[in-house]
């Protein structure tokens, strides 16, 4: 029944049944559904904490029931309704889909909770009405007003000047890391009592950043470095600044004559220029100053283009054989036309590599194969998952020893329908749920399951 529950494949008219289950695993993966209608998702506030927190972290279920979720008994509901799913984890979470937003009144509603945790998660979201985040910047809790400014970068000027004069540092510091401070304010920031404020000051404000060139303090010279008013007078000499740190600032300034760049290269470590040049990002340049770069002797360059989707097959090939492993990579998962030899090529120096190309559209079939088959329980896994395994070895996996295994690949759609069926069978649950989840299981398994298991009990008794 868990597994039904989370069956996307399956309609929630179907499922309704299930709304009458015991089991709190069950009434979770139903909370999560995106097609619960609002009497379902009434039903579901009935059914304890565990199930009202799956609700609120749902967008589409919330809002059919938010005026009940706000004046849930159970702080962590109201966080959850709050932030959104994984509120609490947001930070670990790698290509995290941007938050929906909420409804003002709901916002507004939240933003009066009397726990603090509620209105720090509301703080957190990408998207917020500003009528909410604007009476979030007069929050009593330093560590609310101190979430806002990462998620709202269009803040109106009278919101930035409260948060760049906030009583608390801590809400100083995030103010000016986000924000360009307004000219009246740029005195008394670099005069600030941290050090890290002035620092940050040093790095955005609109200052005469020349009378800093010279200052006998490297960390001074390092933020001015990144500070966007410098004058090409001041680039250059801070280019040959004797602190190498200063200079590897300087190299991922995009007003730097590139032959400066590339002389500087020389004077720093390589594992000082592990990043990408950002100004070379897609979302960053056009095409046509990108292509200018492809053949850049600096790699944390060539990395930024690398990211390119939309390069031409013959620049792309230039990347697809470049020198430096990272770029290799890069331009692989990013390109759609990347060759299966380099892919294969690629994944083989690892399992990490694998994961992040094997859903390439180029990524060869026969070598998944070779994966369901290899000795290695990462890589294995990496094929029982996969989509595009061939029929032949999922079903292979399928009574493979390893439990872990044939869960993977019970919830594969790959796995032909007769043995989806069979693993419902299999000795452990876990397998089972996974089976009951795959989208490919016949409906009238399904139905039967249900009937077998609900009959003819309403399904909100």
């Amino acid at each position: 029944m868990q597994g039904l529950a989370s069956n996307a494949a399956l309609e929630m008219d179907m499922l309704r049944p299930l709304l009458a289950s015991r089991d709190a695993s069950t009434l979770v993966a139903l909370a999560r559904r995106p097609d619960l209608a609002r009497s379902d998702a009434e039903a579901l506030m009935r059914r304890g904490a565990t199930v009202r927190t799956a609700l609120a972290g749902n967008h589409a279920a919330a809002m059919l029931v938010w005026r009940l979720l706000v004046e849930d008994p159970e702080p962590f509901v109201r966080a959850t309704l709050a932030g959104g799913a994984g509120w609490s984890e947001r930070a670990a979470l790698i290509d995290r889909p941007r938050d929906v937003p909420l409804p003002g009144e709901v916002g507004l509603r939240l933003a009066d909770d009397p726990e603090p945790d509620v209105r720090f998660a509301l703080a957190q979201r990408d998207e917020n009405p500003d009528v909410v985040r604007r009476h979030l910047v007069a929050d009593p809790s330093s560590r609310v007003r101190a979430a806002l400014p990462a998620g709202w970068a269009d803040a109106p000027i009278e919101a930035v000047r409260k948060l760049l004069t906030d009583a608390e540092w801590r809400v100083r510091r995030v103010a000016i890391a986000a924000y360009v401070p307004p000219p009246e304010l740029v005195p008394a920031l670099l005069d600030d009592p941290i050090r890290i404020v002035r620092l940050e000051t040093l790095a955005r404000a609109p200052i005469p950043a020349e009378s800093f060139v010279g200052d006998p303090d490297p960390d001074v010279r390092a933020a001015v470095a990144g500070n966007p008013n410098l004058s090409p007078t001041a680039v250059m000499s801070l280019a040959s600044d004797p602190e190498p740190r200063v200079r590897v600032r300087m190299m991922y300034r995009p007003d730097l004559p590139e032959t400066v760049r590339e002389r500087i290269a020389g004077t720093v470590r390589p594992e000082d220029l592990d990043g990408v040049a950002r100004w070379l990002l897609p979302d960053a340049a056009p095409l046509s100053t990108r292509l200018a770069y492809v053949d850049s002797p600096l790699v944390f360059v060539r990395r930024a283009v690398a990211h390119s989707a939309d390069l031409p097959l013959e620049a792309a090939r230039r990347l697809f054989a470049d020198e430096d492993t990272s770029v290799r990579l890069l331009a692989a998962r990013h390109h759609p036309d990347a060759p299966a030899e380099l892919l294969v090529e690629l994944a083989s120096a690892g399992w990490g590599a694998m994961g992040l190309l094997r859903f390439h559209r180029n990524f060869p079939a026969a070598v998944l194969v070779e994966y369901a088959d290899s000795a290695d329980g990462p890589v294995r896994m990496i094929a029982a998952a996969h989509p595009r395994l061939p029929a032949a070895a999922a079903v292979r996996l399928s009574g493979h020893i390893d439990a872990a295994v044939r869960r993977e690949v019970a919830a594969n759609p790959a796995l032909p329908s007769p043995e989806i069926v069979r693993a419902l069978e299999d000795p452990s649950l876990e397998v089972v749920k996974a089976a009951a989840s795959n989208p490919q299981l016949p409906r009238t398994v399904a139905e039967d399951l249900i009937r077998d298991s609900f009959g003819g009990r309403a399904a909100n008794k």
